[in-house]
């Protein structure tokens, strides 16, 4: 029942597409999991990984909650949602541009407790507006009420954006702690990477704006 909840695989796939480019873009989430990778190691990092998983999950129920309803009264809505979620795609395409290298960390934070790092990990992404803006602007996009329970539909998406984020967060940080010195030598490897997901952002925020799913 579950699976009949999701989008056909053609509009599903732009939906993970989106969601990868989103999750790779270093964000709040991913440079905590990295700086905690680099100062105390893999379970420090997978610990932050999961405070991070917590959080993005508490972003996606709010979502839920009142994204659901809306989408449910009106076309006119979805058509609002659609467009919103093509502007912040460019804005944040053309925020990880303007991105500086200066901002990737390399190194320590101060040594803490595994509970405390889950806790900070969680306020991370709570108030991490990349994370609530994709949820508001993006996943509501490809809810659809004619294929059943918005809400339902909304939490799936949700999961599966925020665990194949958290994903790439902790491969990053476990590969971030272990050639961080490297990285921090050649910032250029980080330029490449700010390109390719922008481009790809700029394509989907396209994409959305000239083609509506209903």
């Amino acid at each position: 029942m579950g699976l009949s909840l999701l989008p056909e695989w053609s509009v599903l796939s732009v939906f993970m597409v989106a969601a990868l480019a989103v999750g790779i873009s270093p964000g709040p989430g991913m440079l905590y999991a990295v700086a905690r990778g680099i100062g105390q190691g893999s379970g420090a990092a997978f610990v932050s990984v999961l405070g991070l998983s917590t959080g993005s999950f508490v972003n996606c129920l709010i979502a839920a909650l009142g994204m659901s309803a809306v989408l449910a009264a009106s076309t006119l809505a979805y058509d609002m949602v659609r467009y919103a979620g093509a502007a912040y795609l460019c804005y944040l395409a053309y925020r990880i541009l303007r991105t500086s290298n200066d901002g990737i960390p390399v190194g320590r934070l101060h040594t803490d407790g595994l509970g405390r790092i889950y806790v900070q990990g969680i306020i991370t992404n709570v108030v991490n507006p990349k994370s609530a803006l994709f949820y508001l602007s993006f996943v509501p996009q490809f809810v659809d009420p004619a294929r059943g329970n918005a809400f339902m539909q909304f939490i799936l998406l949700g999961l599966i954006f925020n665990v194949g984020g958290n994903i790439v967060n902790l491969l990053v940080a476990l590969f971030f702690g272990r050639i961080g010195d490297w990285l921090s030598q050649h910032p250029r490897v980080w330029q490449y990477q700010r390109w390719f997901t922008a481009s790809v952002l700029a394509g989907l925020a396209l994409h959305l704006a000239i083609f509506a799913r209903r």
